[in-house]
């Protein structure tokens, strides 16, 4: 059974340089990786794979079952991996509403957690979220905030509980 690396950071802090760093060093190529085809699985809350793995669409379920079948998805997909592999998350650590924590420890290897200035973060998450500096400081400072990427639709990715940027680094 396969373990898992989680690459965890509060958005726009990194992780993304991170996977291409990582993925440069590990295919230890001349020829530098395409950012969009990273090694390593998509970011944790990919609705796609969740889906896919849960055997059932996310947005038949309510939040809170939804917060709790990642877990089973993850032991899931390290059944089937036969390598350890790192995965990004964005989401705050904590426990599901079962008092378990989302992040399985019977399949993790190990945490890089990837810290940003927050004051370096701010304009990059304004932009990053489509709002104006005021609003993504308000976000950064809001121990609830949450996201879930969308392209008009149903979102792309399930609902990442961020907290506020110092309740994540603490998490």
């Amino acid at each position: 059974m396969a373990k898992i690396i989680w690459l965890a950071s509060y958005p726009k802090a990194g992780n993304t340089w991170m996977r291409a760093l990582l993925t440069n060093f590990l295919r230890n190529s001349d020829t530098p990786a395409d950012i969009n085809m990273l090694d390593g699985k998509p970011i944790a809350s990919a609705r796609l794979w969740f889906d896919e793995w849960a055997g059932i669409e996310a947005s038949a379920l309510e939040d809170c079952v939804i917060e709790r079948l990642p877990l089973e998805v993850y032991r899931c997909m390290a059944r089937e991996f036969l390598e350890t592999f790192y995965m990004k998350v964005h989401d705050a650590w904590a426990l599901t509403d079962r008092n378990e924590p989302m992040f399985p420890p019977d399949v993790t290897a190990g945490v890089v957690y990837i810290l940003r200035n927050r004051l370096d973060m701010a304009m990059s998450c304004a932009h990053h979220w489509g709002v104006t500096m005021e609003k993504a400081v308000e976000n950064m400072c809001d121990p609830e905030h949450a996201i879930a990427r969308s392209f008009g639709g149903l979102s792309d990715q399930l609902r990442q509980r961020l907290r506020s940027w110092s309740g994540h680094a603490q998490s």
